[in-house]
């Protein structure tokens, strides 16, 4: 019995925290393991959705979140990788969405903000999506730069610290059977009504060429054309139904006009050679494309160069890229020197055909691209 007694408390004292280490070691063995699941060209579902919408709010993707990893995406996350150190391969994998969203599984904080992810946010969106605060189609659960912007907006309308941090106080509020819908209205002014002239533009009721912030009889008039395409009550305030209905993903378009019909002729050359001079119809330089476009949709123009279209004052002059609509011309100028030397037509989405001297054809680039990004000037809206 004592040797039995002496070989049990040898165990206790030798074996035992033996296999605790080895039990420890696999638990963070696994921990270790665990992590994002790599996301690369053709995924698709809620985490692409996240991974785009975080490289939106960085400024490296131009588009909105599809749920579609492709080739835009692909990009997107190659320039990400190169500016963070990381290995520029394309695909998202553990250190990637690591640098974007922090460590997977991380301790979740009562306040949400920047970077924070998860059913916590996806509630907080859900909530200000409602009250008509978050400019975008639904929940992500991923807390970028549209999140913030939208509690601040609530905390503005409700007397709060506005810091775009959703904290103890902010939530007590917004999920209170007192919250407070954004609504806005003729003689309301600020961020949250430029937002809407922009997506207004997008959708072609806004035809003012830039946002002005200030709600006036023009946005107005815009609101209740909107509303008369989405079934809604036509009467030019813009509240919660109107603005869930305005930031959709399938939002109500106005008729097609002429205007738009310039970036559909000037796609269908896409793949046709470059030539200097050369107005088409099988050969095409940058402004011969323009023109080829715009006298094909309907409006009589000479042919000028790019830097003569860029000044052409019958043309209402778009500032920025937030107002862009398709059948708009863009001007660029080049690294080298201020003077604007090539044009090309928006189709939307930040696309943008163009006839191309360095690739030789006509061909689809997109404004996330740094070089087109960082050569841009301004565009000019025909008719």
């Amino acid at each position: 019995m004592k040797q039995t007694s002496k070989k049990q408390k040898w165990m206790r004292r030798v074996i035992a925290p033996l296999l605790a280490a080895v039990v420890l070691i696999g638990f963070a063995t696994t921990a270790a393991a665990a992590g994002y699941k790599a996301l690369r060209y053709g995924s698709t579902g809620q985490d692409v959705t996240e991974v785009q919408q975080a490289l939106v709010d960085r400024g490296y993707l131009g588009v909105a979140p599809t749920g579609y990893y492709g080739w835009m995406t692909q990009s997107a996350v190659t320039n990400y990788q190169k500016d963070s150190g990381l290995t520029a391969d394309g695909i998202a994998g553990n250190q990637t969405q690591t640098a974007l969203f922090g460590s997977a599984g991380g301790a979740s904080s009562a306040a949400l903000k920047t970077g924070s992810r998860g059913s916590e946010v996806t509630k907080l969106q859900t909530k200000l999506h409602a009250l008509g605060y978050l400019d975008y189609s639904g929940a992500t659960g991923y807390y970028g730069a549209v999140t913030q912007t939208a509690v601040l907006r609530f905390q503005k309308n409700h007397g709060l610290s506005a810091d775009g941090i959703a904290g103890s106080a902010t939530q007590a509020k917004l999920y209170a059977s007192s919250a407070k819908a954004l609504v806005l209205r003729v003689g309301d002014s600020g961020e949250a009504v430029s937002a809407l002239q922009s997506r207004l533009t997008q959708l072609g009721f806004y035809t003012y060429g830039r946002a002005t912030g200030y709600y006036g009889s023009v946005t107005q008039s815009a609101v209740k054309a909107f509303q008369q395409m989405s079934g809604l009550s036509a009467d030019g305030v813009a509240g919660p139904a109107t603005r869930i209905k305005a930031f959709a993903s399938n939002a109500a378009q106005a008729a097609l006009s002429s205007a738009a019909k310039i970036g559909d002729i000037a796609l269908a050359q896409s793949g046709k050679p470059y030539v200097l001079g050369d107005e088409g119809p099988s050969r095409f330089d940058c402004s011969g494309l323009v023109h080829y476009a715009v006298n094909g949709a309907g409006y009589s123009v000479p042919r000028y160069s790019a830097a003569a279209y860029s000044t052409h004052s019958a043309w209402a002059k778009v500032y920025g890229t937030a107002s862009l609509r398709r059948g708009d011309i863009l001007f660029f100028r080049s690294d080298t020197s201020s003077y604007i030397g090539h044009c090309g037509i928006y189709l939307g989405g930040g696309e943008v055909v163009h006839a191309s001297s360095g690739q030789g054809r006509v061909m689809v680039s997109t404004l996330d691209n740094t070089y087109w990004a960082r050569n841009y000037v301004h565009a000019r809206r025909v008719g």
